[in-house]
């Protein structure tokens, strides 16, 4: 791996964190919604490069390193820490996972990104402002959804808050786990969504990467005859995906409907390893399991930083894509 790097690391837009207990029991500080890679990738980046922390106001950034690595992995958590990266490296060195591409990852962007994507359903998503319970019926009026529709808290990436609401009586369960005063997403939903078994996860490192199925509704069994001929489909959109979002590591998660159809759930950059104590612990297996077996791959990658996509300076700043879109 090259020296003279660069990581990235920032503190969310609120400036918080929290305290959780480590495997050995010592409190330890965490910071949702970051890249994470093996421990060995860690420590290896760490020995190549110096890392700096947003925001530092009396400390500037390094002038030239020779690359960077930005473990900003959630635009709605670190929006104002992508955008000082954006700034400070407009032209050069190369960024892994750059912070334009990571802020067009957002949901409701995303969704404009990966849209008429043969065989991708990508439903309708609203961003809004959880000011009081009206605010949601709001959204949704405004919004010309109809039921069922999700929604979920903008920072939250493990499906763990996501409610859905299938009828007006509904309401008072996304009222109950409301964040007052925090960003929210709204997705039109589908009946056949629910009632789907299996989901996808495709994982792109660099220009490649691999699927793993997961159960969408904890049924058990292998996978069906519908998760089997999917796959020409999956490839299909596996390629047209990667040539449209250029990050390095990212995943996107999508229902499998039939053969012919997927319907995207969402799209994350890097890759969420759910705690021990997380809602869903398939996905936390699953995780686990995707970052073992990609190491050598994300290892490779990132000893080459010429092979990273720089493509995505190409796309607006990220002050511009959160003017466009609202920050």
């Amino acid at each position: 791996m090259q020296r003279n790097g660069l990581i990235f690391k920032s503190l969310s837009d609120t400036l918080t964190c929290r305290l959780v207990l480590s495997a050995k029991g010592i409190p330890e500080l965490s910071t949702p919604n970051r890249l994470l890679f093996t421990m060995a990738i860690e420590t290896a980046l760490e020995q190549a490069a110096q890392s700096y922390w947003h925001p530092q106001p009396e400390v500037p950034l390094p002038a030239r390193p020779a690359w960077v690595l930005n473990t900003c992995a959630d635009a709605d958590s670190f929006s104002k820490g992508l955008e000082v990266l954006d700034t400070a490296f407009p032209t050069a060195p190369p960024i892994f996972n750059h912070p334009r591409a990571v802020m067009a990852s957002r949901r409701d962007i995303a969704g404009l990104v990966l849209a008429d994507i043969p065989g991708l359903d990508v439903p309708k998503c609203r961003r809004f402002m959880a000011h009081s319970p009206r605010s949601f019926v709001d959204c949704f009026e405004q919004g010309d959804f109809h039921y069922p529709v999700t929604v979920q808290p903008t920072t939250s990436r493990n499906g763990a808050d996501r409610v859905w609401i299938a009828h007006p009586l509904d309401w008072q369960t996304a009222f109950n786990m409301a964040r007052g005063g925090q960003q929210h997403h709204m997705v039109q939903a589908h009946p056949e969504e629910a009632a789907a078994n299996w989901a996808l996860r495709i994982v792109f490192v660099g220009r490649g990467g691999t699927v793993e199925p997961f159960h969408h509704n904890k049924k058990d069994g292998l996978a069906d005859p519908v998760m089997q001929a999917s796959k020409p489909l999956v490839q299909s959109v596996f390629k047209t995906a990667m040539a449209r979002m250029p990050l390095d590591f990212w995943t996107l998660d999508a229902v499998v409907l039939a053969p012919d159809r997927l319907r995207l759930l969402d799209v994350c950059t890097g890759l969420h390893v759910p705690t021990d104590d997380d809602h869903l612990p398939e996905l936390r297996q699953l995780g686990l399991r995707v970052t073992t077996h990609l190491a050598p791959r994300i290892s490779a990658l990132l000893a080459e930083p010429h092979k990273w996509r720089g493509e995505a300076r190409q796309l607006p700043s990220v002050a511009t894509l959160k003017k466009r879109y609202g920050a």
